[in-house]
């Protein structure tokens, strides 16, 4: 044991004779050509160190510099490669002896980076970086649970960068990104304990911008595991190349742990474009398919305003000649391999939701994505006096994804949706619909040809605009009688209720059972429509059931049954009366008619006769 504490005190005589010996004789300045000479031998590069260095070794080792620049290759750009205007760092060596680390304050004061790259491939790497082989050290991972054991505390004095600056030069691909870090500071650190920190950076590239300024406390604790971030306070603002700029200003915070594999952004709040939004985010990432929690609330959300729809619509459609024709519609299926690399479980939740003219409230969203199979658990909606509900699945575990659905409509007021969605009077009243389906494809023309769907209708009291059918009745009685003169009466057509059901298959959908009803009304109606190539077939028949005076007629129709042909596209349906289809009926009642007279007149003639 004596023979122990003697060699310690040897080595620490020795150590205390040497640093004695370099602080009194040694000056790293007369090395500072040596330096530069070897760095140009092997480099090509010239090495400045304008200031003097102010190294030490006792009671820390601390290294000052000032004016520090490596050069660019000549041929490459005259920008420095590397400059820095001042450094500063120094750990105390005594704690070292109780294995804790005590740093004095780091400082980093106008670090700059340029890295370019020239068309024909040369760049500021050039005789910097050899190819080599990785050691097998370097293959071998870490173990996941290790932790820094030999280190009994940390405290860092402080630690600020000022005014750094990283340009990427890139003229091979025409690309430039600048990254200024205008500051970071972190106060006295230590292990376990809150450090208030700041950061403010902006970023420049292909003419858009991002500038940040960042406030918050950081912890880590003495395992070094665990990484934490509280009261952290956020505001971004983007500038887009072309466009408004966009702030944001958010609240969160931010728990990692390397242990675990985990991370937690938490308590996050954010306010950018006039929407409020809160939610949290957890990912388990060291499982083989990481996962993903999200939940968020959003307080409204304009999509019109988000995607300028408005001013695309104030925008008038070219129709000139020059515009290039349609390119074909991509008949290659997207690629979903994606949805198999992560699990999400997602919840949403929005106030008001305004899209393509239409008001919604009360959004509920509940999405899960497992092993490539996408569900809509849940999707909910209020919408102009009714209710949304929905379910969906996405299957991509195949190359073809295939996929179905369950969607209901309850109690919607359809005229004011038609006229937010379409701008269009076309149907009035209140709707329920609903409608199962399954498909595979994600091609639109084999999505339409694919779909299998199966659903029902019911709207009460309600219209239909567009078409006057009590008047399409009189304009046929009358065209029979001669009289062609148009009437001038509104286009619309009052209904108790209107029911029926559709079919989708094949690209077709087909409606066989369209029953419409009101007190002077009875109409019938099948047909359907062509999906692939929007074109419309469809026949009603309206019959009377009473008097028109209700709606501006004579009572001398009653019981008329009028045939009502609809064609055309989907944009732009055309009605009109089935005049071959009408004709016929009436001339066969026409000659019914005429057989009865007959037999009644043939009855009375030969009635001496036995008849």
């Amino acid at each position: 044991m004596k023979a122990l504490k003697l060699l310690l005190g040897v080595i620490l005589s020795v150590v205390v004779l040497v640093a004695g010996y370099l602080l009194l004789f040694f000056d790293a300045n007369d090395f500072k050509g040596q330096i530069a000479d070897a760095v140009q031998q092997q480099t090509g590069r010239q090495l400045v160190i304008a200031e003097d260095i102010q190294l030490s070794i006792f009671p820390s080792v601390s290294l000052q510099l000032g004016g520090v620049s490596l050069s660019n290759p000549a041929e490459v750009s005259e920008l420095p490669m590397f400059a820095a205007k001042a450094v500063q760092a120094d750990v105390a060596l005594m704690p070292l002896l109780q294995r804790q680390l005590q740093v004095g304050e780091l400082v980093f004061e106008g670090i700059e980076l340029n890295l370019v790259t020239l068309a024909d491939g040369r760049s500021s790497m050039d005789g910097l970086v050899t190819q080599s082989e990785p050691s097998a050290q370097a293959q071998t991972p870490e173990p996941s649970g290790q932790t820094s054991q030999g280190l009994s505390g940390l405290v860092i004095d402080g630690v600020r960068f000022e005014n750094a600056k990283v340009l990427i030069d890139n003229r091979k691909d025409k690309s430039k990104t600048e990254f200024l870090l205008n500051h970071f500071r972190l106060d006295r650190f230590e292990l376990d304990q809150q450090t208030p920190f700041s950061l403010d950076w902006q970023l420049a590239a292909q003419g858009m911008s991002v500038a940040s300024q960042m406030t918050g406390d950081l912890t880590i604790a003495a395992s070094m595991q665990q990484i934490a971030i509280s009261g952290s306070e956020m505001n971004t603002t983007y500038t887009p190349a072309e466009g408004e700029p966009l702030s944001v200003t958010n609240r969160q915070a931010v728990n990692l742990d390397l242990a675990a594999s985990t991370a937690q952004l938490s308590e996050f709040s954010a306010a950018v474009m006039g929407m409020n939004i809160d939610g949290q985010l957890d990912v388990n990432y060291g499982a083989k398919v990481p996962d993903i929690k999200l939940a968020l609330n959003i307080d409204k959300v304009d999509l019109d305003a988000l995607s300028g729809g408005d001013k695309a619509e104030a925008e008038p459609a070219s129709g000139g000649s020059d515009k290039p024709a349609a390119k074909p519609a991509n008949e290659t299926e997207p690629d979903l391999s994606g949805l198999g690399l992560v699990n999400f479980e997602g919840d949403l939740s929005i106030g008001e939701v305004k899209v393509a003219g239409l008001t919604t409230t009360n959004w509920v969203v509940s999405t899960v994505l497992k092993d490539s199979v996408l569900k809509l658990s849940e999707l909910s909606a209020d919408l102009y006096s009714g209710k949304l509900s929905a379910s969906a699945t996405l299957d991509a575990r195949k190359s073809v994804a295939t996929y179905s659905f369950d969607e209901r409509l309850n109690g919607v007021q359809i005229q004011p949706l038609l006229k937010d969605l379409a701008d269009v009077d076309l149907l009035a009243g209140t709707a329920n619909f609903n409608i199962q389906g399954k498909g595979s494809s994600l091609i639109a023309n084999k999505l339409k040809r694919n779909l299998n769907a199966n659903g029902d209708f019911a709207i009460t009291d309600g219209a239909v605009y567009g078409i006057n059918i009590p008047q399409k009745i009189r304009d046929a009685q009358a065209a029979m009688k001669g009289d062609l003169n148009a009437s001038s009466e509104a286009e619309k057509t009052d209904f108790t209720s209107m029911t029926g059901s559709l079919n989708i298959a094949d690209g077709k959908v087909n409606n066989p059972d369209l029953l419409m009803e009101s007190p002077l009304l009875r109409v019938s109606g099948a047909g359907g429509a062509d999906l692939m190539a929007e074109q419309l077939d469809y026949l009603i028949k309206a019959k009377l059931v009473g008097s028109l005076s209700g709606q501006g007629g004579d009572r001398d129709l009653s019981g008329l049954e009028v045939p009502i042909k609809i064609s055309g596209n989907f944009t732009e349906p055309k009605f009109g009366v089935d005049t071959e289809a009408l004709l016929k009926e009436r001339v066969d009642e026409e000659k019914d008619k005429l057989k009865e007279k007959l037999q009644d007149k043939l009855k009375e003639r030969f009635k001496g006769f036995g008849f």
